[in-house]
């Protein structure tokens, strides 16, 4: 049942609430107790923002350093390495010359030639009777739909690497199947590989790469550390050295180590099928 009485009391605890807090208010407010605690929050404030800009500089100010020391000490570290050596990079897809561009540098301070190769060959190509009836009359051979796939990869790794004359590069060339972007580089003397995006033709890659592995010339398989999924894990399984960060200054030192010291195999990076991060 409704109670008047306890409604009424319940409204002048409210307003009595009300009445204390505002007259609460206006006393600090009078007696400058909140604008003093204000003033010394934001003068704490200050002084932590203060706090952070100076340590984020110092902070700037090292990894300058570090950065400086850390190219004057690769370049250092890898000069000579490949002096006079030729290395072709090979990619399967059309957007990574930026990675290249700087696996190139690497190589040049190293003391080496490099050329990009990219090869745009698809699924289907390797089924077309007429493109493959004139990559055949390049070569004066006799390839067929069942043969061109393994045939294909291994004369391109004897091309580029002087066992056969150049004659289905240029065929390849011609069709828009292939690019080079200095054939003075060839012959070669060691490889690497760039490893794919999902979606692209990826097992042209380890195909590739066994065949250029038959040249007895040193060959690595490499991938950006942002790759995913990786390609280090199938590459293994055709004992093939990797390295899984390629694009910074820690893959470049590695890729110039295999391709020096051909009869090693290893896994540098900083995925887990890394062995180590750099050789020792």
């Amino acid at each position: 049942m409704f109670d008047m009485r306890y409604h009424i009391a319940s409204l002048g605890a409210v307003f009595l609430a009300l009445t204390v807090g505002l007259l609460l208010g206006s006393l600090l407010v009078d007696s400058g107790a909140l604008t003093k605690r204000q003033a010394k929050l934001m003068e704490s404030i200050n002084k932590d923002v203060e706090s952070v800009l100076t340590h984020n500089n110092e902070l700037e100010k090292e990894v300058t350093e570090l950065k400086t020391f850390q190219d004057q000490v690769w370049q250092a570290a890898v000069k000579g390495r490949l002096a006079d050596k030729r290395i072709l990079v090979v990619s399967f897809a059309s957007d990574q010359e930026d990675v290249f561009n700087d696996v190139s540098t690497a190589v040049s301070k190293a003391g080496a030639d490099s050329a990009y190769m990219t090869i745009s060959v698809k699924k289907e190509d390797l089924g077309n009777t007429d493109l493959i009836n004139r990559l055949s009359a390049s070569t004066n051979s006799s390839i067929t739909v069942e043969t061109f796939d393994s045939y294909l990869w291994e004369r391109i790794s004897d091309e580029v690497s002087g066992r056969e004359p150049i004659a289905l590069l240029s065929a390849l060339s011609n069709n828009d199947l292939i690019k080079i972007d200095d054939q003075s580089v060839l012959p070669v003397d060691g490889f690497i590989v760039l490893a794919s995006p999902v979606g692209s033709e990826n097992e042209f890659d380890t195909k590739i790469l066994r065949a250029f592995k038959s040249t007895g010339q040193p060959v690595v398989a490499a991938e950006t550390s942002d790759l995913d999924p990786s390609r280090i894990g199938v590459f293994q399984l055709a004992s093939i050295s990797t390295i899984d960060n390629i694009e910074t200054v820690s893959g470049w030192i590695s890729a110039i180590y295999l391709l020096q010291e051909s009869s090693t195999k290893a896994n540098f990076g900083i995925k887990p099928t890394a062995d180590r991060l750099l050789p020792q």
